[in-house]
């Protein structure tokens, strides 16, 4: 149990892991007292916070505190302050902050200083997060004594808590540089290597303003050093979901690497890090070709090659660097600019992609929303844009990144302001009605769940100028651009699983079975399997949730279940939810859409948010019959949703563009 605390404290958080479930296996094969299990629970709550599962945590936590009450008061004492952790990230910041300010109380009348340093510690950290900076100044002033000329763990907590507060407060930046060189002199340290308190004081650093001992230069090494250590840390996790919750810790390194390669007007370095991580999970499989796996898809592990140890070197060679630039009150010597991490497609398979390729990624910022957009037509070079978000967006956006629409929908109004602060570049517009651009949009991982062909500028619907298509990753349109060719025809039968208690089901049958290779009907999904290769497969029926774990149709066909089958190039999912990732920055887009690429299919129509029932079975149609007379499957898509929003236009953006083409655009 001691050896997974010191690997986790280091940020070895596999390795702690891996630890810790060799010491449970050891306890369950054993009779133990309540003591050694309060202190398992209680060790299994410290990895847990590290791993951003703060349910799990103060699950441990009370777990412990039930084995410690009557057996330890000191150790039941310091795990009721370890669920003030789990309680803050919880969002339950009143409930934290009481249990903090009454052991606070406790453990002045008992004298111990060393856990009320801790309490102080953890009660700056909640205040922190409800923004009083006033009060986390106060708090951070009376644990001063016990942290200030120290060298402990909790010392390095206290100087990066002085920073933040710092640099929240526009506090003194020779102060705030002098807490940081504090923080890594001590976690870069040979015998150390502390990785993550690295990263984040790095971080701070480069956040920090300009002065004599910190000029942009350093600043900018910092950054990039912090952006090293991150792609490190995630890098190091093999196991999906450990690498997604972590990923909060390593979001603002991410962002704020995004927004300053994109002002110094660094587009090819911003798209870089820009698709780190986007969905390297998925890339995995499909570059293994996993169809046929039963491997459940979101719990298959990611083999990753083990991080170079040099680079880690490198990151703290850069720390200890900045901390003596800083302690030596002069003009700061040379810092290297490590490289980036990551690589991109080349300039031929970025080519192959669409007349116009645009990543998209949003974020918080001090002054409103953002959008870092990177834009490249073809044969041209990557262009980036910074946007800030109108105040009547940003308010917007809160719930739209969360994947909530606002009530009673979003206006015309609302779809031209995302349109410009998506979409800024003109290249994405030069199209006409007649000769529409191919246009290959990455979302942000938060706005899967919007029909981005809706979106407008000028008035002017993208789909009337251009051909959309969306791909979770530059990464993974390389992977499907590579599969052959070569495969069924519209000569080659079509088969469905339709639900027929729909509305328009009878409507899409007729369709099915005018299509030239002709049309069988599937009894479940396995048997697509079986039989000769069909061109086109059609699902239809309601989805309930977007996300990994969304269910189609009565017969519940999952992501999953897709990803295990040996699916045609062409894929229809006409239900809700069906191409929309979860909302939550930082994990995979995993959707029934990211199941059929990984089965097989090649380009997905599948549905974002929650789309019109009505509406999307009468475009269905009319895909299919404009695809079985050979027209491709995006320009078929794209003229369908046309042809109902001019015959309707009654129709809200959900119900006629609904519908959206994940994959290639062949």
């Amino acid at each position: 149990m001691q050896q997974s605390t010191l690997h986790r404290h280091r940020g070895e958080v596999t390795t702690a892991r891996d630890v810790l479930r060799e010491a449970r296996e050891l306890a369950d094969r054993r009779d133990l007292d309540a003591f050694t299990r309060g202190l398992l629970w209680h060790r299994e709550g410290g990895l847990e916070i590290v791993l951003g599962r703060p349910e799990a945590a103060l699950s441990a936590y009370r777990r412990a505190a039930a084995a410690f009450d009557g057996v330890s008061d000191g150790n039941l004492l310091t795990v009721r302050l370890r669920e003030i952790s789990a309680l803050r990230a919880l969002g339950r910041l009143g409930e934290a902050l009481r249990i903090a300010d009454d052991l606070a109380d406790r453990l002045r009348a008992s004298g111990d200083t060393y856990r009320l340093g801790q309490v102080l510690l953890e009660r700056a950290e909640v205040l922190q997060t409800s923004g009083d900076i006033a009060a986390v100044t106060a708090t951070l002033a009376q644990a001063r004594p016990y942290y200030e000329h120290a060298e402990t763990l909790e010392a390095l907590r206290w100087h990066r808590h002085m920073a933040r507060a710092l640099i929240a407060s526009n506090g003194s930046p020779g102060v705030i540089a002098g807490h940081l060189a504090t923080v890594l002199h001590l976690a870069a340290q040979r015998e150390r290597r502390d990785l993550s308190r690295t990263m984040l004081a790095l971080y701070d650093l480069h956040r920090t303003p300009t002065t004599e001992v910190l000029p942009p230069a350093l600043r900018h090494a910092a950054g990039r050093a912090a952006l090293v250590a991150a792609d490190l840390q995630r890098s190091s996790l093999v196991e999906p979901n450990e690498r997604w919750s972590l990923h909060a810790s390593r979001e603002e390194v991410y962002a704020a690497a995004l927004l300053v390669h994109t002002a110094l007007d660094e587009a090819e370095a911003t798209a870089h890090i820009a698709e780190t991580g986007r969905a390297d999970l998925l890339n995995q499989l499909l570059a293994d070709g996993a169809g046929g796996s039963t491997i459940a898809v979101a719990q298959s592990p990611i083999a990753a090659p083990p991080p170079d140890p040099a680079v880690a070197d490198e990151v703290f060679a850069v720390a200890r660097l900045a901390a003596a630039a800083i302690r030596s009150e002069g003009p700061a010597g040379r810092v290297p600019l490590l490289p980036l991490p990551g690589d991109l497609p080349s300039a031929a398979v970025l080519d192959a992609m669409g007349d116009v390729v645009v990543v998209v990624t949003l974020g918080p910022g001090s002054d409103g929303w953002w959008s870092s957009v990177l834009t490249r037509p073809r044969y041209g070079t990557w262009r980036a844009a910074r946007c800030v978000a109108s105040a009547s967006l940003a308010a917007q956006l809160v719930g739209l990144t969360a994947g909530v629409l606002p009530e009673g929908g979003v206006t015309r109004a609302l779809w031209g302001e995302l349109g410009a602060f998506l979409l800024p570049d003109s290249a994405v517009w030069d199209g006409s009605p007649e000769r529409p651009r191919s246009v290959m949009i990455v979302p942000d991982p938060r706005l899967w769940h919007l029909p981005h062909a809706a979106l407008t500028r000028e008035g002017t619907y993208l789909c009337d100028v251009a051909e959309v298509t969306l791909a979770p990753s530059l990464r993974t349109m390389e992977l499907l651009l590579a599969r052959p060719v070569a495969g069924p025809t519209t000569t080659d039968p079509a088969v469905s699983l339709l639900d027929g208690g729909l509305v328009g089901h009878a409507l899409l049958r007729s369709a099915l079975d005018s299509w030239p290779g002709g049309h069988r009907e599937l009894v479940a999904l396995p048997d697509v399997d079986d039989g000769p290769p069909p061109a086109l497969l059609y699902l239809s029926g309601h989805g309930d949730r977007p996300g990994a774990t969304g269910l189609l149709g009565p017969d519940g066909v999952t992501m999953d279940a897709l990803a295990s089958r040996r699916l045609p190039r062409l894929v229809v999912l006409s239900s809700c939810w069906s191409g929309t990732a979860s909302s939550r920055y930082g994990y995979e887009p995993l959707s029934l859409a990211v199941g059929a690429l990984i089965g097989g299919a090649d380009t997905v129509v599948a549905g974002t948010g929650q789309i019109g029932g009505v509406a999307s079975a009468h475009v269905g149609e009319r895909f299919v019959r404009w695809v079985g007379r050979g027209v491709p499957a995006v320009a078929a898509l794209r003229d369908a949703q046309r042809e109902i929003r001019e015959e309707h236009p009654d129709l809200g953006p959900f119900d006629w563009a609904g519908l959206c083409v994940v994959g290639v655009r062949r």
